[in-house]
């Protein structure tokens, strides 16, 4: 039998994984609807070399350069999402209340 932390870290792994799992069928679903994405497309941009198969650099490359791409877009996402929402201003009420009367 494991031991209760053992199996806390596991479901804190198997959470994790869902999680992943389902923001990927987000961008697959997003991707599908994309008229001009064509998943051999993506693999021919992949397959520099033209080896008909994707190796671990080719996949290595990749990354890195899309992470390169999304570093700044997921730290600005990273910081607004840690920011407090503020509540809404007395001027948003105001105008509400001038509409209605």
């Amino acid at each position: 039998m494991i031991s209760l932390d053992t199996q806390k870290q596991l479901a804190n792994v198997i959470m994790t994984i869902a999680h992943e799992e389902k923001a990927l069928e987000v961008i697959r679903q997003v991707l599908g609807e994309q008229a001009l994405f064509t998943p051999y497309t993506a693999f021919l941009r992949l397959d520099r070399k033209k080896k008909g198969f994707l190796d671990k650099a080719a996949l290595k490359r990749f990354l890195q350069y899309c992470c390169s791409l999304l570093t700044p877009v997921i730290a600005t996402t990273a910081s607004n999402q840690s920011r407090p929402r503020s509540a809404p201003t007395s001027s948003t009420s105001t105008r509400k209340s001038t509409r209605e009367g």
